[in-house]
């Protein structure tokens, strides 16, 4: 069991970039709807799944921040 724990840990520590996440939490979702987990592995997955979800929206509100100090006028510019 603590080998499947730091298997998990490596394998977020590797969902650097905000596109990693969304893959991960896809992953997660298409589990979840299988059916197919235990209810242990179901919250398991559903915390890891809000987990990402919350990472990604902070970093997404860190990436909006950046561009509004980047534009002269404090606002986002259609790319």
């Amino acid at each position: 069991m603590c080998e499947e724990n730091r298997a998990e840990e490596n394998r977020e520590e590797k969902l650097n970039t905000i596109e990693e996440k969304f893959r991960r939490i896809e992953e997660i979702t298409r589990r979840l709807e299988s059916g197919d987990l235990t209810l242990e592995e179901s919250l398991k997955e559903y915390e890891q799944g809000i987990r990402l979800v919350r990472e990604s929206e902070a970093q997404l509100k860190d990436t909006e921040k950046k561009l509004k100090v980047l534009t002269d006028e404090g606002t986002l510019d259609a790319f």
